[in-house]
C-alpha cells in the first residue's frame, strides 16, 4: 500500500516524529505529493523546527512563509543566523532580516527563538550596535510578543531598556551576549519568570566591567531583583589573542571570587565550589550564595572559542534547547 493511502490522521504523526532536524525533511515531504504537501499546511508540521544559516536563505524562507496561510505559520522552535561578510552591509539589515521572519510567524506557537549575528572574519564577534527588537515590540499593539516562549538567545539588549508596555513573561531561559548597565532593572521588569541566565562576555572593557557588576549583586545577601533566578552561567570570550596574566597564572578565580564577593561581609554564608588549595586550575569558579549557583568558565584559547561561534555549534545548543523543553 502506497504510503500516502494511510489516514491522514496517522500521516500526520509519522510526519511529526520526522520534521525534526531544523526543516530539511520538511521541505522534502512538500515536494513528494499533493497529500504530504497538504498535511504539512493544515498541520505546519514541515516547519515545527526550523534553522537557517545565511541572509539568503532567511529570505527566502521568509518569502516562502508569506505565501502561506497565517493558519500554516506554525513554527515551535526557531533559529536563525546572520552572518556579515568582510563587515560589509548597515546594521539594520541584519536585524531587519532575522525579525521580519518572527513578525510574519503565529508568535504564540513559539516556544524557542535563537537568534545569532556574528562577523565571520574576526577573531572575536562584532555585534551589529543599532541590533533591536523593532517587530517584538507588536508595532503597538497591546498582546505580549511570544506569550509562550520559553528559552531565548539574544545577541543584544540594545533596546529592551526602553520597553515599558511588554515583556516576555513565560521565558524561562536566557542567553544573551552584551551587558548592559540597567541589566538587573531589565531582567525583573521584562523576564519576571526568568530562572536560568547565560552570558557570553568579552574579558576586557565596558562589558566586562558591567558583568563584574552585576555579578556582584546577584552574589549579594539583600533580596535578589529577581526572585526566581536561581542560575547564572558566564562564558568568558576573548575577541582577541591576549588574555590578562591572572588567566594564566591559576589566580584567575581568586580574583572573580574578591571582585564579585567584595561588598559580603558575612563569608560563611558563600559556598566555594572548588578546592582552593588545589592545583587543579581547570575547572570553572563556582559560588553559591542563599540558593543562587554562579559559574563562570574560563576563556577557551582563541582557536576552540572560534569553533563555539561555528553554525553546527549554534545548531547543538538550539537542538538541546529544542528537545530540553519537550515541545
Amino acid at each position: 500500500m502506497p504510503l500516502s493511502f494511510l489516514p491522514a490522521e496517522l500521516l500526520t504523526h509519522i510526519i511529526s516524529f520526522a520534521c525534526t532536524d531544523g526543516g530539511q525533511t520538511g521541505c522534502a515531504l512538500n515536494k513528494t505529493s499533493k497529500t504530504f504537501r497538504a498535511i504539512c499546511l493544515n498541520s505546519s508540521l514541515d516547519i515545527q523546527y526550523v534553522a537557517i544559516y545565511g541572509t539568503q536563505r532567511i529570505n527566502r524562507f521568509l518569502d516562502t512563509i508569506q505565501h502561506r496561510p497565517p493558519s500554516s505559520r506554525r513554527v515551535k522552535s526557531l533559529l536563525l543566523r546572520v552572518d556579515r561578510e568582510n563587515g560589509s552591509g548597515p546594521d539594520h539589515e541584519f536585524s531587519t532580516v532575522i525579525f521580519s521572519v518572527v513578525d510574519v510567524l503565529l508568535r504564540p506557537y513559539i516556544r524557542v527563538l535563537h537568534l545569532f549575528a556574528y562577523t565571520s572574519n574576526a577573531g572575536g564577534f562584532e555585534l551589529p550596535q543599532s541590533f533591536t527588537l523593532p517587530y517584538l515590540h507588536y508595532f503597538g499593539r497591546r498582546d505580549p510578543p511570544c506569550p509562550h516562549l520559553l528559552d531565548l538567545y539574544l545577541p543584544s539588549f540594545y533596546s529592551l531598556g526602553r520597553v515599558t508596555e511588554y515583556d516576555f513573561a513565560t521565558v524561562q531561559s536566557l542567553r544573551i551576549q552584551s551587558i548592559p548597565t540597567n541589566l538587573p532593572h531589565i531582567l525583573r521588569r521584562v523576564f519576571p519568570s526568568l530562572v536560568e541566565l547565560t552570558i557570553d562576555a568579552l574579558i576586557s572593557g565596558p562589558a566586562n566591567v558591567n558583568l563584574v557588576h552585576y555579578l556582584s549583586g546577584y552574589c549579594s545577601l539583600e533580596p535578589p531583583l529577581s526572585p526566581n533566578l536561581r542560575k547564572v552561567i558566564v562564558h568568558w570570550t576573548q575577541g582577541q589573542a591576549a588574555v590578562p596574566d591572572s588567566y594564566t597564572n591559576g589566580t584567575w578565580r581568586d580574583d572573580m571570587l574578591r571582585d564579585v564577593m567584595w561588598n559580603i561581609g558575612d563569608s560563611e554564608r558563600v559556598h566555594v565550589g572548588w578546592d582552593r588549595n588545589g592545583e587543579d586550575d581547570g575547572g570553572p569558579f563556582k559560588i553559591e550564595v542563599e540558593g543562587r549557583a554562579l559559574t563562570v568558565y574560563a576563556p577557551l584559547p582563541l582557536a576552540e572559542e572560534r569553533m563555539t561561534m561555528e553554525w553546527e555549534a549554534n545548531k547543538r545548543l538550539w537542538l538541546d534547547a529544542t528537545g530540553r523543553w519537550v515541545l
